[in-house]
């Protein structure tokens, strides 16, 4: 099952999914992106691709 990021979801849908605010749910979104290195969120899906994440 992809992850709700990997699955292009909206921020407000992840927080409701996850059961956090839609401002929480940005942030984590944020620091994923920025721990994984990727400038955007197709970069993001082709790594977790090449992982096998």
């Amino acid at each position: 099952m992809p992850s709700p990021l990997t699955a292009s979801k909206s921020n407000k849908v992840i927080g409701y999914d996850l059961g956090i605010s839609p401002a929480r749910s940005r942030c984590y979104r944020a620091n994923v992106m920025a721990k994984m290195q990727a400038g955007c969120l197709s970069e993001l899906v082709r790594l977790t691709l090449m992982i096998g994440a």
